[in-house]
């Protein structure tokens, strides 16, 4: 089975102004076949986001907080420290089983953070 990403507030999310911690990062886990949501009951999902061209995160697997397992549904609120810089950034969400084993979701996306005017 492989999995997918659907972001529930891509147009809020993904394109921000830097140091603005809302709207939460919130997304959905699905089968990539069937479209269906997956249950993530018993999963810790994480969050990691990097600047375009680097190497080193400005995110490193931060825990995303439930908003119904059952259906793959998750966020992530953003702190301060990880939107005080602008440029483009590449996201990607990692699930771990209970039994430790982990899975990247393979589609990475895009966040555009923007200075602000002050």
């Amino acid at each position: 089975m492989s999995y997918k990403l659907l972001l529930l507030n891509e147009d809020e999310a993904t394109v921000r102004v830097k140091e603005d911690q809302i709207p939460d990062f919130e997304f959905q886990v699905r089968d990539s076949d069937t479209e269906q949501p997956i249950d993530l009951t018993d999963y810790t999902v994480y969050f990691s986001m990097r600047k375009s061209g680097q190497t080193t995160s400005k995110v490193s697997e931060q825990e995303c907080t439930e908003i119904d397992a059952t259906i793959g549904q998750f966020k992530y609120e953003f702190e301060v420290v990880d939107v005080n810089d602008y440029g483009t950034f590449e996201g990607e969400i990692k699930l771990e089983n209970i039994a430790g084993k982990t899975l990247t979701i393979y589609d990475k996306f895009t966040i555009t953070i923007r200075d602000n005017l002050d």
